[in-house]
């Protein structure tokens, strides 16, 4: 248990997450660790929409029929992240219910880094309040190395992101 609390503050540490601000656990995996930021995201919202681009890692689909969950595939942009203006249009066709954001900070063929600030602007447009969303950050690929490169804008993780999954899963992510 020590053992792990250190991984998640170091973690909180290098994305600048504050003491009180973060909860997990360490995974065995990448879809250990998204099925786990789904099911939470699911207790939360049980009618809500799963939204998710078409290049997300092939997990996030399996667990949305596993869960029963409705899973909307979005449309992605050449470089793999996800389309605003087709998420728009699918957030306003589902608006009576909450949505449940997959992101991605770093897809699986292309590298896609999802534009999280972009994204919140999407929900706030179509009206949705906090109260109606949950995000969740699929970091695997990603998540270890940006916050090394400083080219690379801050990524405010405290403010309306419900989980982040960014623990290095397998050896060949670690930069």
């Amino acid at each position: 248990m020590t053992f792990e609390v250190s991984v998640l503050d170091w973690f909180a540490k290098l994305w600048e997450i504050e003491k009180d601000q973060y909860w997990g656990y360490v995974t065995t995996g990448g879809t250990e660790g998204n099925l786990h930021a789904i099911l939470v995201a699911r207790e939360q919202f049980p009618d809500g929409i799963l939204y998710t681009s078409q290049d997300s890692h092939y997990s996030i689909f399996k667990i949305a029929r596993m869960y029963r969950m409705q899973c909307v595939k979005v449309g992605s942009l050449l470089s793999g992240e996800i389309d605003c203006v087709e998420l728009e249009a699918s957030l306003l066709s589902h608006k009576d219910k909450p949505a449940i954001i997959n992101l991605n900070i770093g897809t699986t063929l292309k590298g896609g880094i999802d534009d999280l600030d972009l994204v919140i602007q999407t929900l706030d447009k179509c009206g949705f309040t906090r109260d109606q969303f949950y995000i969740h950050c699929d970091g695997a690929l990603f998540g270890i190395m940006l916050p090394f490169i400083q080219q690379v804008q801050r990524i405010i993780y405290v403010k309306r992101i419900m989980y982040l999954r960014g623990l290095c899963t397998r050896e060949d992510d670690v930069p």
